[in-house]
């Protein structure tokens, strides 16, 4: 999904315009064109590699289940838009974000909500085929102790049409956690990788 379409992208939208950003699963690059010079994208799909290319963008293939083709502490952002739910092992995954982050850098995750009221009728698991895992934020900020990472901050996305609301909603959080589709969560990697992502590195 376009963090671009999404409400709760001016959150994180300061952090993106920073300098060179990594997008970890690009798609068709409509988050990626909107990137600061020498960002990069990673994707594994041939025809939304092609397309990217297509726009000028600079784009690598990778597998996102495998260690990322990228050098320790490359980038000062890391984004990855609505990507952790399809990955085979997302723990891993999390920790490469975490490897190929600088310190004080910023790791940015996307992610949608199975239990949204919003999206009842959609069935996470049956009409999303390819939606393996669904996280809530606050096993999202656990997993991100856990390679390393600290959580700064926490956003929850609304459609379009509940604009209008979002202040009112957005600072009571358990009603909104029902309310959103989705949510943001920026983790600070403020030091070395924890100590969990070593089972993982260079592996």
């Amino acid at each position: 999904m376009a963090a671009n379409k999404l409400t709760g992208y001016k959150h994180v939208k300061s952090f993106l315009e920073q300098g060179p950003v990594l997008e970890v699963g690009c798609a068709k690059g409509e988050d990626l064109e909107k990137m600061p010079p020498g960002s990069l994208g990673l994707e594994i799909l041939p025809e939304f590699i092609e397309l990217c290319r297509q726009k000028g963008l600079n784009v690598k293939e990778a597998d996102l289940n495998e260690p990322l083709p990228i050098a320790d502490e490359s980038f000062q952002t890391v984004f990855c838009s609505h990507v952790l739910e399809h990955v085979l092992a997302p723990i891993r995954l999390f920790s490469e974000l975490s490897r190929v982050c600088g310190v004080n850098g910023h790791v940015i995750v996307g992610l949608p909500l199975e239990s949204s009221l919003f999206d009842w009728h959609r069935k996470y698991f049956i009409n999303s085929p390819y939606h393996i895992y669904a996280f809530t934020p606050r096993n999202i900020s656990h997993m991100m102790d856990m390679v390393g990472l600290k959580a700064v901050g926490l956003w929850y996305d609304f459609p379009r049409k509940l604009r209008f609301i979002e202040k009112q909603l957005n600072w009571i959080s358990p009603l909104v956690s029902q309310l959103a589709p989705s949510y943001w969560m920026v983790g600070l990697k403020a030091g070395q990788m924890g100590m969990f992502s070593e089972q993982y590195t260079n592996k």
